[in-house]
């Protein structure tokens, strides 16, 4: 017998959701939930999170609240990024006001 096979290389970004404004401990908050991988056999994802120009979390696979506090009204903007084990990579931002 012979067999031939095709390689496919797995191109599907991570999901993820941007869950806020939300207001703790008198600071505004914003978080990146719901973080999945569509391969169940690769469950190695990460995300990471920065306010405007600010550094880069530290990358981690669970939840990690991003909080800034200052003038009430405020404009702001949240940047998540996420990456799976096969190097597959999705950004969102969200622009957010102060409380």
């Amino acid at each position: 017998y012979t067999f031939t096979y095709k390689i496919i290389a797995e191109t599907t970004p991570p999901t993820f959701t941007i869950r806020g404004p939300e207001s703790i401990n008198g600071q505004t908050c914003l978080t990146v939930e719901n973080l999945s991988d569509n391969k169940s056999v690769y469950t190695d994802v990460w995300s990471k999170w920065k306010i405007d120009g600010g550094e880069w979390s530290s990358a981690r696979s669970g939840t990690d609240w991003g909080c800034i506090s200052g003038t009430s009204g405020s404009s702001h903007t949240f940047y998540a990024h996420a990456e799976d084990a096969r190097g597959n990579i999705k950004e969102e931002s969200k622009v957010f006001t102060l409380y």
